[in-house]
């Protein structure tokens, strides 16, 4: 290649990028990192907590959702890093149970390898031990997947976590409650109970347990913590992840299936998700955990179903074809043309569109839409969704009635408020998300949520916007805190603002949850 050709390309390039020609790889949520000062950063304990250890592997103390540390060191396999508190406090945290950046930037120390083994608190009294001397103990493995398994009080969501067990660790089963749905372990001194479903048993079932002689009463219900808030909410911990229910009156969380993108239908009584892998395909299980099925199978990705107004249809987003382009690197894709076909690598990328099926799984049919349709959200304006900006459309064949509503390709995951004129969605503002609202007709943009400040890195995201049954509040996912004094990232966590973005406070939900980008994570429907 001669000198003439090779500034001519490079000045293509340069105006390519002045262009604003589409840019390949880009990430769906966008972070910062950065490099920690003085061999330091910042940790935040997870929902759920976290235990700070000495050098011995002792317990010291439980750490509460949104504790910070300053982190200063780190195991040799970085499992575990050293830090101490705002009171003086230091020890060895599990990195699992924190949101931390930059780990590997810390000092190795070579002087703690962790705990021996789970060393929670006894969970039960000693009285309750009595029982447990006279039961067989049967070998058990944990199966919680990633995460690690909670033990609770009694056999219910609604008893207090006392332990968490590692994947994998062996226990020892003593009993089970009457529906073979908790089973009883040995803890340390005492006892405490976990799912049945993430306990493997060696050559046995659950329900061969003998049914515990004291099982405890529920706890009482409290006063409800979310006064004015009604209805449920159906959320996943992560994409292929555990779907939970959530039921604002009585308070109770608890686990329906796994899969992604749940969406509770009109009535409030059935949710439609998907599963990929070897299941790929949309779903539909009672908001009761009865009657999971299938309702249709595709060879391609699908993705966010959404229910129509009515609730006798559903709308989802779906690969229908490839986008090609040359990586010219630096986050530039150019044209899969030349001369940049003789110069660059090829990327292929999915295209997305949208589809709707009845909720039998039938009378199927592509929905007019933009290149890259994603996260419709269907109402009684139309089916809005992600698409260059946020475009809405109806359930038709002609591509004529597809409509920009906002032009801005940082707008995105549209829903639309119910009996209202109002769209929530997220905006990417530079570095990070924030949730907007705006007329359907895109008119009236106005910014709910803001950064606390911006004098951390990386800001906070608040994304995944859904309204309740009434229109009157907005469930949101963030991980912002609600203390001032760790203004910066924290755990992911759903909260909830009225329409106007005011009274933002955090749901009293205990669960982990992981956030990737696009995704639809929440669903509020009535109960």
């Amino acid at each position: 290649m001669n000198l003439r050709l090779l500034k001519v390309l490079l000045g293509l390039l340069a105006l390519s990028l002045l262009l604003g020609w589409p840019v390949g790889r880009a990430s769906a949520m966008a972070a910062t990192v950065v490099r920690p000062a003085a061999g330091s950063t910042l940790g935040v304990a997870r929902a759920g907590g976290a235990i700070l250890y000495d050098e011995a592997g002792q317990r010291v103390r439980d750490l509460s959702a949104g504790a910070a540390l300053k982190v200063t060191a780190r195991s040799a396999d970085s499992r575990w890093v050293y830090g101490a508190l705002k009171d003086g406090a230091a020890g060895w945290v599990e990195a699992a149970r924190l949101v931390i950046f930059s780990v590997g930037y810390l000092p190795a120390r070579a002087d703690f390898t962790g705990p021996a083994a789970d060393r929670a608190a006894a969970p039960a009294p000693v009285a309750a031990r009595a029982v447990s001397d006279q039961l067989a103990r049967v070998p058990a493995t944990v199966v919680s997947g990633t995460e690690r398994l909670n033990v609770r009080a009694g056999p219910a969501t609604s008893f207090p976590i006392i332990a968490t067990l590692a994947p994998g660790a062996a226990v020892a089963t003593l009993a089970r409650d009457t529906a073979a749905a908790w089973v009883q372990i040995e803890q340390g001194a005492g006892t405490g109970w976990v799912s049945a479903q993430f306990v493997a048993f060696q050559g046995r079932a659950a329900a061969s347990l003998p049914v515990a002689a004291q099982i405890p009463a529920p706890p009482a219900p409290a006063a409800s913590p979310t006064p004015g808030l009604t209805g449920r909410l159906v959320f996943q911990e992560r994409s292929g992840g555990k779907i939970y229910v959530y039921d604002f009156a009585s308070a109770a969380l608890r686990i329906l299936t796994t899969g992604a993108d749940p969406a509770l239908s009109p009535d409030g009584r059935t949710v439609a998700f998907w599963r990929g892998g070897a299941e790929n395909g949309i779903y539909l299980i009672g908001v009761d955990g009865a009657n999971e099925r299938e309702i249709l199978r595709r060879g391609e990705q699908v993705r966010a179903p959404s229910w129509s107004p009515d609730g006798a249809q559903i709308v989802f987003s779906h690969v229908n074809g490839e986008d090609r382009c040359r990586d010219a690197g630096y986050g530039v894709c150019l044209p899969d043309r030349p001369p940049y076909s003789f110069l660059f690598p090829l990327i292929k990328t999915d295209r997305w569109g949208l589809a709707r099926i009845n909720r039998a799984g039938g009378d199927y049919r592509d929905v007019p839409t933009v290149a890259n349709a994603r996260t419709p959200a269907w109402s009684d304006r139309g089916i809005f969704y992600t698409g260059a900006g946020i475009q809405v459309t109806q359930d038709a064949t002609e591509q004529s009635q597809n409509q920009l509503v906002l032009g801005e390709a940082r707008y995105q995951d549209p829903a639309v408020q119910p009996g209202g004129g109002r769209l929530v969605f997220a905006s990417l503002e530079k570095d990070h998300w924030e949730i907007f609202s705006a007329g359907t007709d895109g008119a009236n943009v106005i910014a709910l949520t803001r950064p606390e400040t911006t004098l951390v890195s990386p800001l906070p995201h608040n994304v995944a916007p859904a309204w309740s049954p009434d229109g009157a509040s907005i469930v949101f996912l963030s991980n912002r805190t609600d203390s001032v004094m760790t203004p910066g990232p924290g755990p992911w966590r759903l909260w909830v603002m009225n329409a106007d973005g005011s009274n933002k406070r955090p749901l009293p939900i205990d669960a982990l949850i992981e956030y990737n980008g696009g995704e639809q994570v929440v669903s509020w429907g009535p109960r």
